[in-house]
């Protein structure tokens, strides 16, 4: 008999030990296996959200990521703040000698344009009431109207403030700083409340009903998620500067209308804007045929003074396409401009004077 303890005449020793070997080796390989499909999961899921169906853990970092994109940051909010201040008109009451302000007569939202307090704010009511006029800062200031210079054109309303109690912040105020331009696609933030509500630029459209001045405010922008009664909101970016004013039908008044406006509010205490001296349509407000062919343009309609004809259509200015854009960096700083016209179906150039209205 063979001793327990012996392995079988039969067994080779390093046959065995090889094939413990192999089944460790199986094992370690298996479970290598396993971890490595495992993070391959995790990193795409990371990398590339919309692989996987959306698992939990995908789905909380997409919300949290949507959640973010939805607030203003904090270090904007605190920026911004100090530079928007709340207009309303005040409301007395002679027999009891209280004055006091409702949301109800909320105007609209007000910023500072000036160290020595200039603020613009929207209003097109031509509401000239403006000395019961008070303006709230954030901090609880309270100021009243020394000088109001309102534009027509815009429904813009340029004020300068004076503080009325002695909690009230004294100049230099804080200056907001304004976006260069605002573009399809922008992402928004409308005042609310006190709260900012996220949104989005959309399509730009015309802001007049009639012809207007040449480079006053032609184009809107639509607003996606805005609520129909933000008229007189303030429109921020997502670093706290400021995009624009809410005007009327909710339309966006960007940036550049305003600080078009600024260097003869600032300047002269007066609002004026450097023009052809002409009023009409662009062509992306009303399209142009000439000779069949849609051209792009400004169709004069009516002559304020210039040496431009009523139906005149202007191609070009100084040898530029003609459009909103290009018009007020060509008249900014000239007192007159080379611009490239149609007349009676004849193409001409003609040198017109720079006039302010």
């Amino acid at each position: 008999m063979i001793p327990p303890h012996l392995p079988p005449p039969t067994c080779n020793t390093k046959d065995h030990e090889r094939w413990l070997r192999v089944q460790i080796i199986l094992v370690a390989t298996f479970f290598g296996v396993f971890a490595g499909i495992c993070g391959a999961a995790i990193m795409l899921g990371w990398i590339w959200p919309g692989v996987g169906g959306g698992d939990t853990w995908v789905t909380a970092q997409q919300n949290r990521t949507l959640n973010s994109r939805q607030q203003l940051e904090e270090s904007a909010r605190r920026v911004i703040a100090d530079r928007v201040l709340t207009v309303y008109r005040s409301i007395h009451r002679p027999d009891t000698g209280i004055q006091y302000l409702s949301l109800a007569e909320k105007i609209g939202d007000a910023v500072i344009v000036s160290s020595d307090g200039w603020v613009v704010f929207y209003n097109s009511s031509n509401d000239a009431t403006f000395k019961n006029w008070r303006l709230v800062g954030s901090d609880g200031s309270l100021y009243s109207i020394s000088k109001y210079l309102p534009d027509q054109r815009s429904g813009l309303v340029f004020v300068k403030i004076a503080a009325v109690n002695p909690l009230s912040t004294v100049a230099p105020y804080q200056v907001a700083s304004f976006v260069n331009s605002v573009q399809y696609l922008d992402e928004i933030f409308v005042s609310s409340d006190k709260e900012w509500r996220y949104g989005w630029v959309s399509s730009a459209r015309s802001y007049n009903d009639a012809g207007s001045l040449d480079s006053a405010l032609h184009f809107g922008f639509e607003l996606i998620n805005n609520n129909s009664d933000s008229v007189g909101s303030v429109v921020a970016a997502r670093d706290g500067r400021v995009a624009g004013l809410v005007g009327d039908h909710g339309l966006l008044i960007p940036a550049n209308a305003i600080t078009r406006l600024l260097p003869g509010v600032l300047g002269q205490g007066k609002v004026s804007y450097r023009s052809l001296g002409v009023e009409g349509y662009f062509s992306a407000e009303h399209p142009l045929i000439l000779n069949n062919i849609k051209t792009d343009g400004f169709l004069v309609t009516r002559v304020v003074k210039s040496n431009l004809r009523r139906n005149d259509i202007i191609l070009q200015i100084n040898g530029v396409n003609f459009s909103a854009d290009s018009l007020w960096p060509n008249t900014a700083s000239s007192d007159s401009v080379t611009l490239k016209i149609s007349r009676a179906g004849k193409i001409m150039e003609v040198v017109a004077k720079v006039v302010e209205l």
